[in-house]
């Protein structure tokens, strides 16, 4: 679940903030996934995390300079083709049909890593510190300058904003922070495959982070535990209940239509009832932020479509 966290991390960062449709993110998972694997080597060596995160944000930039001047539906088209290249022709070729490529968990030296609880651990610290970084990122003068060209990329290229380089940069992250859920998605079952990165897969993954809230780390969070929560009830349910994932994807669209912030943009506006106004904090705090309350800070505008 938080290593999907990590994933919907990197949609909030390129689709929540900069207004990017993508739809290869497993795509860069399973290059992480690749990476770790040949570089981590049994030992699960901490190269394999830098070399996964460096392989998927050196494609994510390959990916992204032919693309910096779509939006909307031609960028999701663009890279829903690339996640399927991806998937026919590198995956389906490197792990072959229903073959399957070991994959070690990461060993931090001095922590046992290797049972499921301190994997559990790590996993969770992990999401923990990017949702942090991807706060800080927001808040930071890059932030602000992403938002403000997600708004209008005219007014920003006519301030003397680079449009085209401030796209490269997020999209090069958000991949980044993908091939690092890679590093550590093969570790859980210790294997990954083909199935593991389709194409149609990057559309629930988008789904899941609308239907979070795409605006907040807490609706990645949020995404993530409702599919995690579905895996682990369904085999425990009727048969004829598993089958209510169909309708229930239905009724996700129907809601985010509804209100494109999702859930965690309707905790915010809840936490944000309660929260006291600027001017009665004490000084230091004049923003209004505070520690309970720092994953529900970054639901401002509702979600652009495109």
């Amino acid at each position: 679940g938080f290593i999907t966290g990590i994933m919907l991390l990197s949609l909030v960062l390129v689709t929540g903030y900069g207004g990017m449709v993508s739809l290869c993110t497993l795509s860069f998972v399973g290059l992480g996934s690749y990476a770790m694997s040949h570089v981590g080597g049994s030992s699960g060596s901490l190269l394999g995390v830098l070399a996964a995160v460096g392989l998927s944000a050196a494609v994510g930039a390959l990916v992204a300079l032919p693309t910096l001047r779509l939006r909307g539906l031609y960028l999701a088209l663009a890279t829903f083709s690339f996640a399927a290249v991806m998937e026919l022709a590198v995956f389906t070729q490197i792990l072959g049909t229903g073959g399957n490529l070991s994959v070690a968990r990461i060993h931090i030296p001095g922590l046992p890593t290797k049972s499921d609880q301190a994997f559990f651990m790590v996993c969770t610290v992990t999401f923990v510190l990017v949702a942090i970084g991807v706060l800080a990122l927001r808040r930071g003068s890059f932030g602000r300058r992403l938002v403000a060209t997600n708004d209008s990329p005219a007014a920003c290229a006519t301030l003397g904003v680079n449009v085209n380089g401030t796209k490269l940069i997020t999209f090069t992250i958000a991949a980044g922070l993908s091939g690092l859920a890679g590093s550590l998605f093969g570790g859980v079952p210790g294997s990954v495959s083909a199935n593991d990165f389709t194409a149609l897969g990057c559309l629930v993954i988008l789904l899941l982070a609308r239907v979070g809230g795409i605006n907040t780390a807490t609706g990645a969070l949020l995404g993530a535990s409702t599919l995690t929560a579905f895996q682990v009830a369904q085999p425990h349910l009727p048969i004829w209940v598993g089958q209510l994932q169909f309708t229930l994807t239905g009724l996700a669209a129907i809601s985010v239509g509804r209100d494109p912030n999702g859930l965690g943009g309707r905790i915010a506006r809840l936490v944000a009832r309660f929260r006291p106004a600027a001017d009665e904090l004490p000084a230091g705090n004049e923003r209004g932020e505070t520690v309970g309350s720092v994953f529900f800070a970054e639901e401002q505008e509702p979600a652009h479509a495109g």
